[in-house]
This record gives structure tokens, C-alpha cells and sequence, in this order.
């Protein structure tokens, strides 16, 4: 496994980690201890959605080239990209679940991702700040 690769798969298992925290002190902060232990309705979508994450970094950081080595803006990006593409995976695949309403529009999409964005964005910054150093100091 490339350095680059083993990095990204390391930051995408601390936010897939920092992000279960942060649903799971929301839900029971919003809704209680009751309801966020019968969550077996959105196990489907956050292993979707954890698969994708894994899955896109794998991809992004195998297919990553070292020419003039890397700034700390590219592991921000790299990880806020891995975001969302595992918010939309999870999201879609609610769809695919009987359990739940789903998503009937777009407007129904992109408030979920917002609301991801909202509360995930600090977390996913510094991970992302904390990426982008690890990949700056890799050579050539």
C-alpha cells in the first residue's frame, strides 16, 4: 500500500469514528438515549456510506502522483471530497431501504448534505488540516 493511500484510509477511519460521535451526542442531545439505540433503520445507509468513503480513498489515494509533493490544502480537499461522497451514497441508499421515507428530490438531497456540512465541517477540517501535513512531508 502506497504511504499516500495508507494516510488518506487513516483519516477516513478517524472521521468515519469523529462522525458516529458527533450523530450519536446529536441524536441522543435532539431525541434521547431510547431512540438512538433503535437505530437499525440507518445501518444500511451508514455502511453504504462508510463503504464509500473507504472505497473513494482507496481510489484517491492510489491514483494520487507525488510531482512537486503536496500542500496542506490538498488533504482538506481530498477528505471534504471523501465526505461527500459518502453523505450522497448513504443518503441514496435510504432510498433504497423500506424502512425509511427516503429522499423524494433533490432540494431533499442537498439538505441532508447540508446539514452534514453544518455539523461535520469542523471535524473534517482539522482532520483534513491534519492529512494535508501528513502528505506534505512525504518526498518524491
Amino acid at each position: 500500500m502506497q504511504p499516500q493511500t495508507r494516510n488518506i484510509l487513516t483519516a477516513v477511519t478517524i472521521e468515519v469514528v469523529t462522525a458516529i460521535l458527533v450523530f450519536s451526542f446529536f441524536h441522543i442531545l435532539f431525541f434521547g438515549v431510547q431512540a438512538t439505540l433503535e437505530i437499525k433503520a440507518f445501518l444500511f445507509p451508514i455502511f453504504s456510506g462508510i463503504a464509500c468513503a473507504y472505497g473513494s480513498g482507496w481510489l484517491i489515494g492510489n491514483n494520487l502522483i507525488i510531482q512537486n509533493g503536496y500542500k496542506v490544502w490538498h488533504g482538506v480537499a481530498i477528505i471534504f471530497t471523501i465526505l461527500l461522497i459518502a453523505v450522497v451514497a448513504g443518503t441514496l441508499s435510504v432510498n433504497l431501504t423500506q424502512q425509511l421515507d427516503g429522499i423524494k428530490n433533490l432540494s431533499g438531497l442537498l439538505s441532508v448534505i447540508l446539514v452534514f456540512l453544518i455539523f461535520g465541517s469542523l471535524p473534517t477540517l482539522a482532520i483534513g488540516l491534519w492529512l494535508g501535513k501528513c502528505l506534505k512531508q512525504m518526498k518524491k
